[in-house]
């Protein structure tokens, strides 16, 4: 990530070895942090070697209103970026983009005159996603391919769980799994697509095009599943983290996904039941599309690059 910052000319400053260990105070994931919340502000500090930004862009959840209170000194205004609520913030302004039924999660964790952007208008996708929905297809709810996308490191294997339920439906389709470099059964998954004649996709830089053309995806519940719906793409979900389970409740309630629930609890069998019920019913398909595609229209992040500019 660093390397990809540099390469699109963006300045890394990198932080010292954490100066001290164990949990520090009370939140949650405090523990992500590696050290206490002043020992990172003052090393945060060190690094800005005496710059004062416009804005300072926080998004961390073991980082809260001291963190933020320490780095006022370095910065005009703050946004933080969560999705818990499970913490106050110091901030000017603060981004949450899932969609939850709670719109007043925040009224205690932020300062009277912070700005919210709440919401998926403000989901933060990359270009390419606005650029394919301009020229995307209208979906008929005809199934031909299948793509399985679980996301980020895929600790559980869900991937090769997916490649299993597919590879039992009673006809083929042309399936596309994509996964992390950092998977760690990306041998036996490999493996799995080279016998069931599927194709492997390691960290593609065309994500977009790969859901442009899928007609059905099997996916987790993170930040993949706005990619999904900006493109109209109807998804089973299988939720992998606890801040998942709201975000894919709230999107099967307004029919967006179709969500089968946490991962423990869904089965290759399970899956292969869904995927067949729900492939058969054109109508929902085009139902979830076109429903999905209402949340998210993929320019999120020009709206928060305006806010931020406005507000400068």
């Amino acid at each position: 990530m660093r390397e990809l910052a540099i390469k699109n000319g963006h300045e890394v400053a990198s932080l010292p070895p954490a100066r001290c260990s164990g949990t520090t105070d009370e939140l949650p994931h405090a523990h992500w942090l590696a050290t206490s919340q002043s020992d990172d502000a003052e090393a945060t500090i060190e690094a800005l070697a005496g710059k004062h930004v416009d804005w300072l862009i926080v998004d961390h959840y073991s980082l809260d209103a001291r963190w933020e209170s320490a780095l006022r000194q370095c910065s005009a205004s703050i946004l933080a970026i969560d999705d818990l609520a499970d913490r106050v913030h110091e901030c000017d302004m603060l981004l949450d983009q899932n969609l939850y039924d709670d719109i007043a999660r925040y009224s205690s964790k932020v300062p009277t005159h912070c700005r919210l952007l709440l919401g998926p208008k403000y989901a933060l996708l990359r270009e390419e996603f606005r650029e394919a929905r301009a020229s995307m297809r209208t979906r008929d709810g005809a199934v031909r391919r299948i793509l399985i996308l679980m996301g980020g490191v895929d600790a559980d294997n869900l991937t090769v769980r997916a490649i299993d339920a597919v590879s039992q439906l009673p006809r083929s389709f042309d399936v596309d799994v994509v996964i992390s470099v950092r998977n760690p059964a990306r041998e036996d998954i490999a493996e799995a697509c080279k016998e069931h004649r599927y194709a492997l996709h390691v960290q593609p830089l065309n994500i977009a095009k790969h859901m442009e053309v899928a007609d059905l995806a099997i996916g987790a519940g993170g930040s993949t599943l706005w990619e999904r719906c900006c493109l109209g793409l109807p998804t089973i979900c299988i939720t992998e983290a606890t801040n998942q389970v709201p975000i894919a409740a709230a999107l099967h309630a307004v029919g967006a996904v179709v969500n089968l629930g946490d991962k423990a609890m869904v089965s290759a069998v399970d899956l292969a039941a869904a995927l067949s019920s729900l492939i058969e019913r054109r109508d929902v398909l085009t139902s979830l599309s076109a429903t999905a595609g209402q949340l998210v229209d993929g320019r999120g992040t020009d709206r928060v690059v305006e806010i931020l500019l406005e507000c400068t």
